[in-house]
């Protein structure tokens, strides 16, 4: 009976692991998801290729401590706190090294504690981060802004006198239909 209790506690713990990565890669590629893609150095599915037994070990080693908070300095360059980007390189760096300690025999027995708290650190972190960005744009709110700027452009030709009034209305219909 008890063996079962044991076992049961082990499965729970390794679903709330696995939980805890999905929500991590989640995390992850709604930031890069977010981010234009000139500033990127890895395009948004990467992060759930760290969801892959084994070889997710290592893109983790890619992304967390190097990846992604390289994107993330190129974003917010001027325009945010850069000492946050490079606390959570620090903090990602840790957790991978201390989740690493965790295959070495005999060491994992308490690799595993620092490598936990390194991760709840990294996800909080990452949580402010996603916090910090603006909101996806969706297809239909570019196409509203590239119409409005078009038709700006129109406009400015038509007042400078580069084109007639028919050519600007013809132009202006093409772009609204």
């Amino acid at each position: 009976m008890e063996l079962l209790g044991l076992g049961t506690f082990f499965l729970l713990l390794i679903l709330a692991a696995i939980g805890l990565n999905i929500w991590a890669a989640f995390l992850m590629w709604d930031i890069l998801s977010r981010i234009p893609a000139e500033k990127r150095t890895i395009e948004p599915y990467f992060p759930w290729l760290t969801l892959i037994p084994v070889a997710g070990f290592v893109f983790q080693w890619i992304i967390i401590p190097f990846k992604l908070p390289e994107t993330l300095k190129n974003h917010f360059l001027g325009a945010g706190d850069l000492a946050m980007i490079e606390s959570t390189r620090k903090i990602g760096l840790w957790y991978m090294i201390t989740l690493s300690c965790t295959i070495i025999p005999l060491l994992n027995f308490i690799a595993w504690i620092p490598a936990l708290v390194f991760f709840i650190i990294l996800l909080v972190k990452l949580v402010a981060i996603n916090d910090a960005l603006p909101a996806k744009v969706t297809s239909n709110q570019k196409l509203k802004t590239s119409n409005y700027e078009q038709i700006s452009k129109l406009k400015e030709l038509y007042d400078s006198g580069a084109i007639t009034e028919e050519e600007f209305n013809s132009e202006k219909n093409k772009i609204l239909n």
